[in-house]
């Protein structure tokens, strides 16, 4: 996974759950570094996949990412996704990991985000 594809998916995950704390700073430490454009920004908080401003391979992460946050899940075959975004599966194998389900917290504190 480049350097690129992360923050791509770490931006999602942390623009979807409204996370200013961990977006703030990863577009001020690798949003630039990363190739990442204003459009590109805006479009992890607000956007969908299919937004103009991501490039095909970022809608794959954007996907997953918003799979994730929508479901707790990730039903997707994730390692074909990373076959076709990258020679090498960072943390999934669609035999280890084929569909995992993450347990919901039945306490959150409350960020004040409503």
């Amino acid at each position: 996974m480049t350097v690129r594809q992360r923050e791509v998916f770490l931006l999602r995950v942390t623009g979807r759950c409204r996370n200013a704390f961990e977006w703030l700073p990863r577009v001020r430490y690798f949003a630039e570094s990363s190739g990442l454009t204003d459009a590109q920004l805006e479009a992890s908080v607000q956007g969908t996949p299919h937004d103009e401003a991501w490039e095909p391979n970022d809608r794959l992460l954007i996907r997953l990412a918003d799979e994730l946050h929508d479901t707790h899940r990730l039903a997707m075959d994730c390692g074909a996704i990373f076959d076709r975004i990258s020679r090498k599966r960072p943390f999934c194998s669609s035999y280890l990991w084929p569909d995992i389900t993450l347990p919901m917290h039945t306490w959150r504190p409350d960020f004040g985000y409503r």
